[in-house]
């Protein structure tokens, strides 16, 4: 599944490449990062038990490929909802089921659908009601990868799984 909100990583690996090397967030460079982490014997050696046989394994795509391994282990198979979804029709209290009704009929299950609630499409921002927060300069969406017009301010739709613990929101985290 393609990562981040353009979809400019096409899987895992090398969406763990984007954060260390982003002007924003790290502002790293992969030579540095691993200079960085080669200063450290224990993480050396752990390289090496993860990935025996090779000469020097203290690599940025090795390191992408632990971070990878990581965060395929980052599911929630076992939430209330995931119960609910199952047949436990007691797993959800009244407000939740009347939550997930209003969810349903508003048709946000449209761009927030499957075991995911989203994370696999893409939509137009604002589709069904414009945000209160504003499209920031430059935030060309989709487009930057496509470079098709009817990409323009279409950011990958996110997953709710685990909303109320990952603020901020949006794409842009205006909100």
């Amino acid at each position: 599944v393609a990562q981040f909100w353009d979809g400019r990583a096409e899987d895992l690996k090398q969406q763990a490449k984007g954060p260390v090397q982003a002007s924003v967030e790290m502002n790293n460079t992969p030579e540095m990062t691993m200079k960085a982490v080669k200063s450290m014997p224990e993480y050396t050696t752990l390289f090496k038990k993860a990935f025996p046989g090779q000469a020097d394994p203290v690599t940025f795509d090795n390191m992408a490929e632990a971070i990878e391994a990581f965060e395929a282990t980052l599911i929630t198979p076992d939430a209330l909802f995931d119960h609910y979804l199952r047949g436990s029709m007691n797993a959800l209290t009244a407000a939740q089921k009347d939550g997930l009704k209003i969810f349903m009929d508003k048709g946000c299950v449209s761009c927030h659908g499957g075991i995911n609630m989203g994370g696999e499409a893409y939509f137009p921002f604002g589709l069904v009601e414009k945000p209160r927060a504003e499209i920031m300069a430059g935030d060309i969406g989709r487009y930057k990868i496509t470079q098709s017009k009817s990409d323009e301010h279409v950011p990958k739709s996110p997953s709710l799984r685990n909303i109320e613990l990952t603020p901020p929101y949006f794409h842009s985290g205006k909100v």
